[in-house]
């Protein structure tokens, strides 16, 4: 799905839960997705660019009426992103449509705690590990 504002094309359907942020990286890395390879996981504000500004919680991420499918539509799964903590480089940050922003997790993750992927090409990507 390309997105004409960010320039950013996207996966049309969100991915697997995975409860490693290593594991998610890799997931988007190895994807190939409409024959195209170079996927990465968004950035944080990137991901939340899909979201509409100022909407109340729960986040409608994607937004009703636009091409995606998959997504979480209750605000009870939440996304990786590629962006890490400044304060503590073993977190990363999710997007967590319920409450309506950003915030961080274990890198490390857990099973009771897996997070969806959904995976972007273009832009810039901001991964630091």
């Amino acid at each position: 799905v390309l997105d004409h504002e960010t320039g950013l094309v996207w996966e049309r359907s969100a991915g697997d839960a995975f409860a490693q942020w290593a594991a998610a990286v890799e997931a988007c890395v190895q994807d190939t997705i409409g024959g195209r390879r170079g996927w990465r996981l968004p950035t944080a504000d990137e991901l939340l660019s899909l979201a509409i500004p100022f909407a109340p919680e729960p986040l409608d991420l994607p937004p009703a009426n636009s091409p995606f499918v998959g997504f979480d539509g209750d605000g009870t799964q939440r996304y990786w992103t590629s962006t890490s903590s400044t304060l503590d480089a073993t977190f990363a940050f999710v997007v967590d449509p319920a409450i309506g922003f950003a915030s961080t997790h274990p890198k490390t993750g857990s099973v009771d705690h897996a997070e969806r992927v959904v995976c972007v090409r273009g832009g810039q990507s901001s991964q630091n590990p």
